[in-house]
């Protein structure tokens, strides 16, 4: 049972570890080749720690295994590069606005981009993980990080409220997939719209419970067309950010 729950934390480590990846990969299609350090230098560091935090908590039979597979993701990192086509070809989005660490405090960079009724993806990076909030003339239409904590996913979130169970959830995790989980779990019915419209928004929420308190590295802001918004999905920014800082007050 032990080595099955490994094996389970491995895997879904190792797809935030992805998760960054794909993030990175985005931002050089905006940025150019030169980034390709930066993906490296991520990628190696998330596996260093995955292996620290596995080896950690297992048995010396297990250490081998998990350790060969994190330097080989290590590897796969130093291999990880973009074509030059793909780079350079033109993208829905455009980099219009960028706040460097320490300029601005996290909530008002969000309250102002919203004020001005802005349509775009705002990326917001941190030691620890990477948001990405898609606004629609300034109200949040959707919202997600790469990197995130334990219980914030969504479909830990779905099994938290008894809308899944974890059996149902584990093999949709393990068998990985180009389609999202939500339209998996549509397809398959196990889940409705109002379920996945719930989990969601307290995903949202929470989300911007971890955002209010966020020392970010980096903010960007690209204008175009919302990419992952949900239909009939619309949250006021500024509500976000006003239960943001009560949670905020409540936990200290």
């Amino acid at each position: 049972m032990r080595s099955k729950k490994n094996v389970q934390m491995l895997c879904r480590s190792s797809r935030r570890l992805i998760d960054q990846a794909l993030y990175l990969c985005q931002r050089l299609q905006q940025d150019g080749t030169g980034g390709l350090p930066e993906v490296e230098r991520h990628l190696t560091s998330a596996a260093e720690k995955l292996t620290r935090t596995l080896l950690a908590g297992m048995p010396g039979d297990s250490k081998r295994g998990v350790a060969d597979m994190a330097q080989h993701l290590v590897s796969i990192g130093s291999d990880l590069s973009l074509p030059r086509a793909a780079a350079a070809a033109p993208s829905q989005h455009a980099l219009t606005m960028r706040f460097h660490r320490g300029s601005t405090p996290t909530p008002d960079v969000i309250a102002f981009v919203c004020s001005l009724r802005k349509t775009g993806q705002l990326r917001i990076e941190t030691d620890t993980e990477c948001f990405t909030i898609e606004l629609g003339d300034g109200e949040v239409l959707h919202a997600h990080s790469s990197g995130a904590p334990a219980g914030a996913r969504l479909g830990e979130i779905m099994v938290e409220l008894g809308m899944l169970r974890a059996d149902e959830l584990e093999p949709l995790l393990l068998a990985g997939a180009t389609t999202r989980l939500g339209t998996r779990l549509l397809v398959q019915g196990l889940a409705t719209r109002e379920q996945l419209a719930t989990a969601l928004a307290l995903q949202i929420r929470r989300l911007f419970q971890r955002l209010f308190t966020a020392a970010p590295r980096e903010i960007q802001f690209f204008e175009g067309p919302p990419l992952f918004a949900e239909p009939a999905m619309r949250f006021n920014a500024t509500m976000l950010l006003l239960e943001g800082a009560r949670h905020d007050d409540e936990t200290r």
